[in-house]
C-alpha cells in the first residue's frame, strides 16, 4: 500500500513473552480501512520488510498482529557497538 500513512505505525513490548519481543497491530486498522484481510495484508507485510539481520523471522498472531523477536546476536553486536 504505497500511499499508506505509516507515521503512527505503532511498535510495542508484547505482553508475553512467548509471542515475541515486540508486536505491533498497525496492519489491521489499516486493513479495516482498505476492505482487507488483515492476515492477508500481514502475510504481504513479511514478505516485503527486511529485517533479518536483526530479527528471527516475523510471526502473524491472532487477527492480524506482527510479532518480532530479536536475535541475540544484534543485541549483542549493538551493545558491543556502544561500548
Amino acid at each position: 500500500m504505497p500511499d499508506a500513512n505509516v507515521s503512527s505505525v505503532l511498535v510495542r513490548p508484547c505482553p508475553d513473552p512467548k509471542f515475541g519481543d515486540y508486536q505491533s497491530n498497525a496492519l489491521m486498522g489499516l486493513a479495516k480501512r482498505n476492505q482487507l484481510n488483515p492476515r492477508d495484508l500481514a502475510a504481504q507485510v513479511i514478505e516485503q520488510i527486511d529485517v533479518a539481520d536483526c530479527c528471527e523471522p516475523v510471526g502473524i498472531a491472532g487477527p492480524g498482529f506482527l510479532n518480532f523477536r530479536l536475535k541475540t546476536s544484534a543485541l549483542s553486536d549493538t551493545l558491543v557497538g556502544a561500548a
